[in-house]
């Protein structure tokens, strides 16, 4: 009785996984969605030992065995089974981490630093769950499992206080990379220090400076400072004085703004904002005059500049 169960549990499973799953498979490919696609893959990969630990457990039930032996062998089908699940989760961790957390395809990116972060969070996630299997597993067997969580605990407080300051970049890097507030190629101002972004590391990121040199900053200190980016600057704004001497006649003083005016629109790429006569100086009446550059060309913003003054 036990054996022809076995037979039958693996003929009824080897039918859905080459017959139901195919099916299944041509009605997933209509849909636009691809989490369908990729879950039927995941039944479609399982591997052989599944199915006949899945088979054993239902024959057992007709055979009468020890209880001992039993239980060890409930054991060996449950690890067995929880292997296999566990691949299925990887698996589906690869598809969910390349899939829906992939950086926008108009901006730049580091491929190396975006593998490194996919690794360490597939690799998080999978500790925590061969975590979770082991104790189950360790409970089953009769192990208290309290002790062992209380040593884990005790030893990851002395593990996260050894290594704080790496693991605080190293959370830094993931929140740089799921929040994007700059790609390699931008332009950033930290504090005092500027650059363009050659590279973003596990720890630190590299800017190279206008003056050439390499500038290596830790990635918890872009996360805590104030980060101007200039990658998305649309246009440049400019605000100066020019001061009139005393003396002039109305007539010309309100003729000013008019003449500047005139200076600005002649030209190209640039927008004239506004002239106003602002305060009264010790020697002079001053004038604010304030303009748009529209590029982010900081050569083209110079030039114009110089041609205005």
């Amino acid at each position: 009785m036990a054996l022809w169960f076995f037979v039958f549990s693996l003929v009824i499973l080897y039918l859905f996984r080459t017959i139901i799953i195919a099916r299944i498979r041509q009605i997933a490919s209509k849909t636009t969605t691809q989490i369908d696609d990729a879950l039927i893959d995941l039944c479609a990969k399982v591997k052989p030992s599944f199915y006949i630990a899945i088979s054993a457990c239902i024959a057992i039930r007709f055979i009468y065995i020890p209880e001992h032996i039993n239980k060890w062998i409930i054991i060996i089908i449950g690890i067995v089974v929880l292997y296999s699940i566990i691949q299925a989760i990887s698996h589906f961790l690869d598809f969910l981490l390349k899939k829906h957390i992939q950086p926008d395809d108009d901006e730049d990116t580091n491929e190396a630093h975006n593998e490194s972060i996919l690794r360490i969070a597939k690799m998080g996630i999978m500790l925590t769950i061969w975590l979770i299997v082991i104790l189950l597993i360790l409970a089953n067997i009769g192990v208290d499992v309290t002790s062992v969580i209380a040593s884990l605990g005790i030893g990851g407080i002395a593990i996260a206080l050894a290594v704080q300051n790496i693991l605080s970049d190293v959370f830094s890097s993931i929140s740089i990379f799921l929040d994007k507030p700059f790609q390699v190629g931008d332009y950033i101002i930290v504090g005092q220090d500027k650059g363009t972004v050659e590279r973003i590391g596990l720890k630190t990121t590299r800017l190279r400076t206008l003056r050439g040199e390499e500038l290596i900053v830790s990635n918890k200190e872009l996360t805590t400072a104030r980060v101007q980016n200039f990658k998305k600057l649309e246009n440049r704004r400019e605000s100066f004085e020019i001061h009139v001497v005393y003396g002039l006649t109305q007539a010309t003083l309100k003729s000013i703004p008019k003449i500047i005016k005139t200076v600005i629109d002649k030209q190209k790429d640039v927008r004239f904002d506004r002239c106003h006569f602002t305060r009264f100086g010790q020697s002079s009446l001053i004038f604010e005059i304030v303009y748009h550059v529209d590029s982010a060309n900081y050569e083209l913003y110079m030039n114009r500049r110089q041609a205005i003054n």
